[in-house]
């Protein structure tokens, strides 16, 4: 069995983080909210920006979550880290938060990664290798032919 479904609580997979505590999730604050229930597996989505900066979000649009609008794919990350995102209609206090950023933050934790768009997989893969997580990280796409794409980038030592 892969380490990752191993170690620590792979039973408990936090949703975004903890994105009931703090929606809608994919932040600092919802990352923190699960560490304090105890949780060590942490659920994500990523997508890029225009200039390649992996970016924890979910929807292809900006719209309903965040004060911006549009595709996350046609903003820098200088535009995109100026965003607030948005809970139930109310913005709220907290900001996007890139991949490596989230890594760096807290190495601690095992992550599973839904790799949602084509120009996402590339620097994804990418940052993952430079720090060698293969034991901390499930890849995930909903897509068949990226989820191909992420086995062939990473090689079978990573869990998908």
């Amino acid at each position: 069995m892969h380490p990752y479904l191993t170690r620590g609580n792979p039973r408990v997979l936090a949703h975004r983080g903890a994105s009931k505590t703090v929606p809608p999730g994919n932040c600092a604050a919802a990352i923190e909210a699960a560490i304090e229930a105890g949780v060590d597996h942490i659920e994500t989505d990523v997508q890029a920006t225009a200039d390649g900066e992996v970016v924890l979000f979910h929807d292809e649009n900006l719209d309903e979550h965040t004060t911006g609008s549009g595709p996350l794919s046609e903003l820098s990350w200088s535009a995109a880290s100026e965003l607030h995102l948005v809970a139930d209609g109310e913005v709220t206090p907290h900001r996007l938060l890139r991949l490596e950023d989230a890594l760096d933050r807290w190495p601690q934790l095992f992550w599973n990664i839904d790799v949602k768009t084509d120009d996402a997989l590339d620097p994804t893969v990418q940052i993952l290798r430079e720090r060698d997580l293969s034991e901390q990280v499930c890849l995930a796409a909903f897509s068949m032919r990226r989820l191909y794409r992420l086995r062939r980038a990473m090689g079978p030592d990573w869990c998908t």
